[in-house]
């Protein structure tokens, strides 16, 4: 006997998959609900059954990632912890959600030429309530004379800016790379890239630096 429960499921996360990847290709304005049909082996009818319109769609689409992202966050940082332990966690959570989902920094990135004017509501309480926690590691480090005074947007986008940038422009940096040589840039493509921006961050920040 077929699950209808699990069949759902699976058809919920086909339409999401097929969603994010016509998104990522052609942003929310050049986004077809024909193609995403199309690409999930479904009639369209069935994604306005099962999520809504392509609004909705864009919405479950990028919450899903920043949701999560904001939930791991609330469940992993334990304030009791030192701050620079907590900044690790956060570096590391950022981090893997775009590992993740490779197709979200695309979608980000045009949000970002737009001015941000299609960007979901749910999305942007995720990112305030990522922003806070990045506020609140911040204030307890100065608090303990572990980090300097700063910006938590600025932080922030030390962080998650390379991450998001650099994951979409991978393969043409690394073209670049061998076409002028390492040796004439003086540098290498790093092997853990979150690693490298973590030491960043806190030699920018921390006391001890």
């Amino acid at each position: 006997m077929t699950n209808p429960k699990k069949d759902k499921s699976l058809i919920y996360d086909r339409i999401l998959e097929s969603a994010t990847n016509e998104f990522a290709d052609k942003g929310y304005a050049g986004a077809r609900m024909d193609e995403i049909a199309r690409q999930a082996k479904i009639n369209k009818a069935m994604i306005y059954y099962h999520i809504g319109d392509k609004e909705a769609l864009y919405n479950a689409v990028l919450s899903s990632t920043f949701g999560n992202m904001a939930a791991a966050m609330g469940k992993n940082i334990i304030w009791d912890k030192q701050p620079s332990e907590n900044l690790h966690i956060y570096i590391q959570t950022i981090s893997q959600a775009i590992r993740e989902n490779p197709r979200i920094p695309p979608i980000m990135l045009r949000e970002a030429a737009s001015g941000g004017k299609n960007l979901p509501e749910g999305v942007v309480q995720a990112l305030t309530v990522i922003l806070e926690v990045m506020a609140q590691i911040l204030k307890q480090g100065v608090e303990k004379k572990e980090f300097h005074p700063a910006s938590s947007f600025l932080i922030h986008f030390m962080i998650a800016g390379p991450l998001i940038f650099l994951q979409q422009m991978e393969a043409l940096i690394h073209q670049q790379i061998n076409r002028i040589g390492p040796e004439k840039i003086l540098s290498k493509w790093p092997d853990d890239i979150s690693g490298e921006i973590e030491t960043l961050v806190f030699r920018a920040i921390s006391t001890n630096a």
